[in-house]
């Protein structure tokens, strides 16, 4: 399999713009998710040398959400992000003498949710938006109007 010929397909499907009607209800879904991962070597100085910790790790992080239109002209939506990681540090055999473990695991239990989003445009010119962060238990609620002058 060419990786390249497959990213570029990949790309494809992905900006295809997907949008459907239910109900006369114009539903357009969000998704964008990043990712990461590698090795890199952590130098620590010690008396007696220089050794490395061996640090493997993937992470990922992303929203998924939909924004909709009403025929009525009432536009509102909502999202859900989160991220996953996890790694590996390996401690060579001079830091186990001063109690490191040969190797430690890290990461997330499966993928944290970091924020739940929703919005509400409505054709009278209000405007309502919120959010709340499970990890913090903080919430956000905002209410405006557009008033043309």
């Amino acid at each position: 399999m060419d990786l390249n010929k497959f990213s570029e397909s990949l790309k494809e499907k992905i900006n295809i713009p997907l949008r459907f009607d239910v109900g006369g209800i114009s539903i357009q879904p969000k998704i964008y998710i990043q990712g990461s991962g590698g090795v890199n070597n952590i130098p620590v100085d010690l008396p007696e040398g220089n050794t490395e910790i061996i640090n493997s790790n993937i992470g990922a992080s992303g929203k998924v959400g939909f924004d909709a239109l009403t025929k009525s002209g009432y536009n509102f939506g909502a999202g859900l992000s989160g991220n996953y990681s996890k790694g590996l540090l390996e401690f060579p055999e001079e830091l186990q003498k001063f109690g490191a473990l040969p190797v430690q695991k890290y990461g997330t239990r499966g993928i944290d949710l970091n924020r739940i989003d929703a919005y509400l445009n409505a054709p009278s010119g209000l405007n309502l938006r919120g959010s709340y962060e499970p990890k913090t238990e903080d919430y956000s609620v905002r209410a405006g109007i557009k008033v043309p002058f």
